[in-house]
């Protein structure tokens, strides 16, 4: 006999085991700074407990990697900006996602890149129009999606892609008058997310800006990262044969 739940069931829990062991065999390598899946991991297991919580990622590394994470029981939870590369799309979906369904706690996730880009302005619009969001940052310093293509296209010629100068998002978000608190140990983001949906059931906005390593990982589809062969004789001498170290 057919049993199509016992099939997920399996799987689910065979991917989990997988996902457990990309998450809990890394070590941090920098003092101060969390390995990306681990923080994954504590947000959305934190997520998970929530009686019906919304995430909305944006685009990018950490983006991509939570849709590995991420798990719900209810529909409408998880918007993400897919295929579509809308850079910017989180922290506007979490906001509408609020006013549509404010009895329910909405989180966004986004990079240190993408926020910087897009959102920074919307923390007036949160505070000016009194709307509570919780706002999870993954500072890893850089702009990786890009990074990763220029790793494997153009022979690691890094350009604009390296955010060591950036200003603390959390600064940012006190001088707006919006909560802020940084994370740089894992264990701490538990709290954290506690004290930010206590904040936002009482109308209040928080900013939490997590550390994360720099930690390469294919965005969205691997077999599209392959490495580049170029077929013009002018341009042979910029294909590459074998992928080079990791950043």
């Amino acid at each position: 006999k057919f049993n199509g739940s016992d099939i997920v069931k399996k799987n689910n829990k065979i991917w989990q085991q997988e996902l457990d062991e990309l998450t809990y065999n890394q070590k941090s390598t920098k003092d101060g700074y969390i390995m990306p899946k681990r923080a994954l991991k504590e947000i959305s297991d934190f997520i998970y407990q929530l009686p019906y919580p919304v995430i909305t990622t944006d685009i990018g590394n950490c983006s991509s990697q939570a849709n590995s994470f991420m798990k719900f029981e209810n529909d409408r939870s998880y918007l993400c900006a897919g295929l579509f590369g809308s850079c910017g799309y989180s922290v506007p979906a979490a906001i509408g996602a609020k006013i549509a369904m404010p009895g329910r706690d909405v989180f966004s996730l986004t990079g240190d890149g993408a926020f910087a880009m897009q959102s920074l302005g919307e923390l007036l619009t949160l505070k000016r129009e009194k709307i509570p969001i919780t706002m999870i940052v993954m500072r890893n310093e850089y702009w990786f999606a890009e990074a990763l293509n220029q790793r494997l296209y153009f022979g690691e010629r890094y350009n604009g892609t390296q955010l060591d100068r950036t200003p603390s998002f959390v600064g940012i978000a006190k001088s707006m008058d919006i909560e802020g608190i940084e994370v740089r140990d894992y264990k701490d983001i538990n709290k954290s997310l506690k004290k930010a949906v206590l904040n936002q059931r009482k109308g209040i906005s928080t900013l939490i800006e997590i550390y994360v390593e720099d930690e390469t990982t294919p965005i969205f589809r691997s077999d599209a990262m392959s490495l580049p062969y170029r077929f013009l004789p002018k341009y042979k001498h910029l294909s590459i044969a074998k992928e080079p170290p990791k950043l």
